[in-house]
């Protein structure tokens, strides 16, 4: 997908990692700042990005949820 089609905070599945990330903002046209989890943001290719199913939105949002301690705080879990 073209970096100017994607948008800012919206979940995308990344066909290179498999991974569900966040997209944070265009890098430059070909790339795109991604995070997952409150990880570190990272520069992915734009094309290799794809609007992530209703499913695969469930379940990260799960995992978000689990990952929060006591205090609603997240951590990283890298």
């Amino acid at each position: 997908m073209k970096a100017n089609k994607l948008r800012n905070g919206s979940l995308y599945e990344d066909t290179e990692s498999g991974k569900i990330v966040r997209v944070l903002g265009k890098v430059n046209s070909q790339r795109v700042w991604t995070t997952q989890h409150e990880k570190r943001p990272r520069a992915t290719k734009s094309k290799s990005l794809e609007l992530a199913t209703s499913s695969q939105v469930t379940n990260y949002l799960n995992a978000s949820k689990a990952i929060k301690d006591d205090d609603g705080i997240p951590y990283s879990i890298e």
